[in-house]
This record gives structure tokens, C-alpha cells and sequence, in this order.
């Protein structure tokens, strides 16, 4: 408890009656109490000095009465209060590893049992037993890589995509922790290559070796390990050449039409000479490209009979100069 100090005065020519001395002591001092005044003393003690010395045991008020030279009684009363030494206490006590327990100047970093020697708040000597329990916190960093058809779990959330998650927590201990995940997500792979080749070639790459149209899939690891799948659509182009032409007007064969070419795009690069039997050139025509560009009997006013055509077509897998007869009927 707080030192109480009460007075009790009457008015004396001698001055003001008080008590000093030590109003808190640790278990175990002694201390020395003085009336202020002169005169006759009486203690509660049953004492009749002016000064007392004791020792308590427990918090105790002492009262001094004073006849002085007036012949006053004057009164006066001090509160001592004892404090104890707390010797052989045990003390169990928790924290983070984060926290920094100082014993009164000796810092403790372990969980054990401490036998200290302190100071109590009213400057008691004190040996007592700690034991302490230090939890740790953490601060857990990982890494981890996945494909981008995975998902990864991260302290209750799904991660899909590449960064720094960071998630803030409590231990059961109640230590404040910190996860931090480091991702990475590669990508797999869902692609599809067009291509075309010509007749007789064959398509040999990307893990394909192909020869005829159609659409092909090939699955495979990228080099983080992601399955994917290539897909390859395929043109096989082929031109075909008419044999026989019957320009009549009725749609069918009017023209010399060489199959493929146009629709194919087969050779973008191409060149068509058209002779008759005589072997004069009647028509020629660079880099066709539409109908209207093959050539029309009706329009170079070629009769019934046999024709010569000599075709030249390029493109970077194939180039082909060919020759051949067509029959024009009327």
C-alpha cells in the first residue's frame, strides 16, 4: 500500500509536532522514527524517547504524543509500510521471439528456467524463478513454379498467376508471423499452325511428318515442363489440268480451267502459254489469279482441234514446268 503519513497538531508556541523517518521499508530493515519536538514522549509502542528503532513485520501506524514546555499535548502519526522480498517466488511467463525480455538489464533470448536476483518496485531485493517460454515467430518465405493450367494453394487462396504473395497471421501462440510466396506460372501451350505444301512434299516440322490434308496434334513438354499440344492444319495443294474445253455457253468447261490453282492459291507465282497445232502462241497469261484470267477459247476465236498448253508455277517448296494437250469441242 502507499505511505499514509497523517498529523495531528494542536497549536503550540513549540512549533509543529511530526515523526521522520522511513515510512517504507523491505521485510527484514529496520528504521529509526524521531519526534520532532521537545518534551515528553509516549508512543503506541509504550515507548518514552524521543527516537524509536524497530523492526515490523507488517504495515504498522505509529502515534507520538508530546507534553511540551507549554504544557500542549501535541499529536503526530506515520504509516510504515513493509514490502517483501518475494524470495523463492516462481514466475511463469510467455513471449514472442520477437520481443525483447529485459530482466532488469539481463536480456533473455532462450526459453529456461532463470534464477534472478531483482529489485522489487519499492527497491526489495528479490530472488525469484523464472520460467520463460520464448515462441517463435516466422517469417517463412517459399517458392514455387507451376503451369499455367495448375492451380496453386497458398495459405487458403488459389495463386495463378507470377508474383509475391505475402500473408500476415498469428501463430497459435499468438506470435505475429508472416508468409511470403514467391510463383512463378509458365505457360503451356494451345496452338495451331496452318500450312501448306505441295503434292508429293511432305510437312517435317515441329514434330510433324505429314503428307495429306488434314488437322494433326502433337503433345509435348515445354522446357519448364508444361504439357501442351500443337496442332497443325494442313493443305496438301495439287493442281489439275482440264483435258477437254467446251466453250458452248452453258457453264460447263467453257473455259481451260486449271483446277486448284485459283482456290489454292497453289502457286502465286505462275505462267500459262496456250499454242495451237501449228505451234503459234495464241494466248499467254502471268500470274493468274481470278477466272477471268484463264484462258477462253470463245475469246481468242480458237475453232474445234487440239491445243498445246505449257504451264509454269513457282512457290518456295515447289516449281513445276509442265506441258500437256487439251481438246477444244464446239
Amino acid at each position: 500500500t502507499d505511505t499514509m503519513e497523517v498529523l495531528l497538531r494542536l497549536v503550540s508556541p513549540n512549533g509543529v509536532l511530526t515523526i521522520i523517518g522511513d515510512s517504507s521499508l523491505c521485510e527484514g530493515e529496520s528504521t529509526t522514527l524521531t519526534a520532532t519536538m521537545q518534551g515528553e514522549y509516549l508512543w503506541n509502542s509504550s515507548d518514552t524517547t524521543q527516537s524509536i528503532s524497530f523492526t515490523p513485520t507488517i504495515d504498522s501506524l505509529y502515534i507520538v504524543k508530546v507534553m511540551d514546555s507549554a504544557g500542549c499535548l501535541n499529536y503526530a502519526s506515520k504509516m510504515v509500510t513493509v514490502h517483501p522480498h518475494y524470495n523463492g517466488l516462481i514466475v511463469y511467463d510467455t513471449v514472442c521471439d520477437n520481443y525483447v525480455y529485459d530482466a532488469q538489464g539481463t536480456i533473455l533470448t532462450e526459453s529456461g528456467t532463470y534464477n534472478l536476483n531483482l529489485i522489487s518496485n519499492y527497491g526489495c531485493d528479490s530472488n525469484i524463478v523464472l520460467n520463460l517460454t520464448i515462441n517463435p515467430t516466422f517469417y517463412d518465405t517459399s517458392f514455387a513454379v507451376i503451369c499455367d493450367n495448375d492451380e496453386f494453394l497458398f495459405q487458403g487462396e488459389i495463386v495463378d498467376s507470377s508474383g509475391t504473395y505475402q500473408v500476415n497471421y498469428n501463430t497459435i501462440y499468438g506470435c505475429d508471423s508472416i508468409y511470403v510466396l514467391h510463383i512463378i506460372v509458365n505457360r503451356t501451350y494451345n496452338d495451331t499452325i496452318y500450312a501448306d505444301i505441295y503434292y508429293g512434299n511432305v510437312y517435317k516440322e515441329n514434330g510433324f511428318n505429314e503428307n495429306a490434308t488434314g488437322i494433326y496434334s502433337h503433345s509435348f513438354q515445354t522446357i519448364n515442363g508444361c504439357d501442351s499440344v500443337l496442332y497443325l492444319d494442313l493443305q496438301v495443294d495439287r493442281i489439275l489440268f482440264p483435258n477437254v474445253v467446251t466453250p458452248n455457253g452453258d457453264g460447263i468447261n467453257d473455259i481451260f480451267e486449271i483446277h486448284n490453282l485459283i482456290e489454292q492459291k497453289a502457286f502465286p507465282e505462275n505462267e500459262l502459254f496456250v499454242y495451237n497445232r501449228l505451234g503459234k502462241l495464241i494466248y499467254h497469261f502471268k500470274n493468274i489469279s481470278k477466272e477471268s484470267d484463264l484462258w477462253s477459247p470463245s475469246q481468242t476465236n480458237s475453232p474445234t482441234g487440239t491445243y498445246f498448253y505449257r504451264f509454269i508455277g513457282k512457290r518456295p517448296d515447289k516449281t513445276i514446268d509442265t506441258m500437256g494437250a487439251v481438246e477444244v469441242i464446239k
